[in-house]
């Protein structure tokens, strides 16, 4: 399950866990968070096919927000996310989005990082 291998990937990460060490949440964030942390869910996902079937190629799409007390951690956390995400075996990421968010409410900041992966079914 691609998800159950995004996830290991990120646990697993040198520079995610020097920074969020395991504080890796499907959406939403836990109530009162640790910072820094990730939040993630899945935006949508799709199946290939040609005119014989199933291809064996699947693509799916994940928003991944990093979030931190100070915009600088915020920026590197997500910075060692895509890198994470890059270093996935057998699949091909591409970003999609990479944008900075402020949390007025919560007074954190939030970097979103929405990537597509392309991988073997």
């Amino acid at each position: 399950m691609i998800e159950a291998d995004i996830i290991a990937q990120l646990e697993a990460d040198a520079g995610v866990g020097a920074i969020a060490d395991d504080r890796i949440y499907p959406e939403p964030l836990p109530q009162n968070p640790v910072y820094p942390a990730i939040s993630y869910r899945r935006i949508s996902g799709e199946r290939d096919y040609t005119l014989s079937g199933p291809s064996g190629l699947a693509k799916v799409r994940f928003q991944f927000d990093c979030w931190a007390t100070l915009f600088l951690t915020a920026r590197q956390l997500a910075d060692a996310v895509v890198a994470a995400l890059h270093a996935l075996p057998d699949s091909d990421t591409r970003i999609t989005t990479d944008l900075d968010a402020f949390d007025p409410e919560a007074q954190v900041q939030r970097v979103v990082v929405d990537a597509e992966i392309l991988y073997q079914v």
